[in-house]
């Protein structure tokens, strides 16, 4: 006789998790990549900075600069004034060509194994663009995809790319919170404000893009 009881799954926790494309797809090193190869002898290109560096140390530069632009490492000092508009406009003419040279980082993988684990993790990635929504629907068919998501109701944990990204949301309370631990992300190793403003109401957690580099991380989480 078979004694056993069906698993009570009433107290299981349900993971809904919204994801930013950029937290899993190496959009930074794409776009350095794109340059490298198509726009190196432009003027305001610090040709030096693509000649000395390896994969690794590329990594090493993103990671570790201090504004969200991954332009900031490369364009001479006289044109940083002129960061954003640079790379509006190189995402306007040239975004299908630099997601073509896009790869999944670490975290990806992470989150891939997360939704094979079964039906208690539901994972949607959120795009800033059409063509973002495109790649992740090609590459990554078996996760959910959304535009430029700002409502939180159907979701209980976050993976962020960028901490200025919270404030795209209606409201965040009770939620776990992922920050990809890198140096645009602090102010001297402390989180940004944007970030100090929702410790009180949700759980902060950071997490590193790559399983061998990483930032020394001193915020309390």
């Amino acid at each position: 006789m078979d004694n056993s009881k069906p698993l009570d799954t009433s107290k299981i926790e349900v993971s809904n998790i919204l994801c930013d494309f950029e937290a899993i797809i190496d959009l930074d090193l794409a776009i350095i990549y794109y340059i490298a190869t198509h726009l190196k002898n432009v003027d305001l290109i610090d040709t030096s900075i693509l000649k000395a560096s390896s994969y690794n140390a590329l990594r090493n530069l993103l990671l570790f600069r201090t504004t969200n632009n991954p332009l900031s490492i490369i364009i001479k000092e006289e044109y940083k004034d002129s960061l954003n508009d640079l790379y509006k406009e190189l995402i306007e003419k040239h975004e299908q060509e630099i997601l073509d040279l896009c790869r999944f980082n670490d975290l990806a993988n992470y989150i891939k194994t997360l939704y094979t684990t079964g039906k208690l993790v539901n994972i949607t990635i959120n795009c800033d663009t059409e063509l973002q929504v495109e790649y992740t629907k090609k590459n990554m068919p078996e996760l959910k995809v959304v535009l430029k998501e700002t409502n939180l109701s159907n979701y209980n944990t976050l993976f962020i790319k960028y901490s200025s990204n919270l404030l795209r949301f209606e409201e965040i309370i009770e939620k776990k919170i992922y920050i990809v631990n890198a140096m645009y992300n602090y102010n001297n190793f402390i989180f940004k404000p944007e970030v100090l403003l929702l410790i009180d109401s949700n759980k902060i957690c950071t997490v590193d893009i790559y399983q061998d580099l990483t930032v020394p991380n001193l915020c309390n989480s």
